[in-house]
């Protein structure tokens, strides 16, 4: 579990809202359990540490739903000469719930959870994560007064009983590394396509704004227009190469050709452009029509002189 992370944590409240089974939500138990050690041991953030705390109870609470229903349809009995319970899983094959690591502590802490009502119970958790204490120690019942001893645990016909693993029989404890192995084989699996579902999303539209953005740079690098062209970007570039000395008449060329471009490469502010040598424009028609006589009158005498900066009307 070295690449134990907060996705995979996460991963557990899907399983437990799929669990439909008093085995399932059992192998989510062990695997949560499992996550718990390795955090703690680890000793990764607070986040995780909550986070698994909060699924282990939410998955005592949907396992003790699961038994008080069972045990209001008759699904629940009591063995002869045995006191742990049996579910009847389907037909005449009944299963003793210790087969399978259900012991009658976590049957019974599991109920008293799913007893709470739920806005008291998301209220518990809530407050809990906040105050950064998540157990499930905060749904047992607590005694009244101090010197009071910590209620036990009791099994349906009131024996005191508790179960650990190593006291499972091998065969129940096959089971249960098989369901564990199988949950964690399945919460794998859906964590590594939840991952690759992701990055496929993530580079497709990468990808195609990209494209895009391409398509988009080579329509303007297409309608570029320049200042000016090839001849006479050379004719400067070479007055200005260190390599070679430039005659006097490529130099005047040059200057003149770049100093055309002065409009072009200065800003309004440091090369003013002047308007008052423009006549006014016509005010209306009939000074229209004068103007254009003038004009036409002017280019027939051969006049090289503007047209008059004034236009009156009669």
């Amino acid at each position: 579990m070295q690449d134990l992370s907060i996705e995979k944590i996460d991963a557990l409240r899907a399983a437990i809202e799929a669990a439909t089974t008093v085995q399932e939500l059992k192998s989510i138990l062990d695997v949560a359990s499992g996550y718990q050690v390795y955090i703690k041991q680890a000793r990764k953030n607070r986040e995780a540490e909550l986070k698994i705390a909060e699924y282990m109870i939410r998955t005592e609470r949907k396992l003790g739903e699961l038994l008080l229903a069972a045990k209001a349809i008759g699904q629940i009995t009591h063995a002869h000469g045995n006191q742990y319970k049996r579910v009847i899983l389907s037909g005449n094959n009944p299963l003793k719930l210790n087969e399978i690591g259900i012991t009658p502590k976590l049957s019974m802490r599991s109920q008293h959870i799913a007893s709470v009502p739920a806005d008291e119970f998301e209220m518990v958790i809530r407050n809990a994560k906040e105050a950064g204490k998540l157990s499930r120690n905060l749904f047992l019942v607590k005694p009244s007064k101090p010197h009071q001893a910590k209620p036990k645990i009791l099994a349906s016909d009131g024996a005191q009983s508790e179960v650990v693993r190593e006291e499972l029989s091998l065969t129940a404890q096959q089971k249960v590394d098989r369901a564990i192995k199988l949950l964690a084989e399945k919460l794998q699996g859906d964590f590594d396509r939840a991952v690759k579902a992701k990055v496929d999303e993530v580079l497709g539209n990468t990808i195609a704004r990209l494209r895009r953005e391409q398509d988009e740079a080579k329509r303007i690098f297409a309608s570029r227009k320049g200042i000016m062209n090839r001849k006479e970007y050379n004719q400067i570039r070479a007055c200005l190469h260190t390599d070679r000395t430039a005659s006097d008449s490529e130099k005047r060329e040059a200057f003149i050709l770049f100093t055309s471009f002065e409009k072009y490469l200065l800003k309004e502010k440091d090369s003013p452009t002047e308007f008052s040598a423009i006549p006014p424009l016509p005010t209306d028609v009939a000074a229209w029509s004068a103007w254009r006589q003038k004009t036409s009158e002017a280019r027939k005498r051969g006049s090289k002189k503007d047209p008059p900066d004034s236009i009156t009307t009669k």
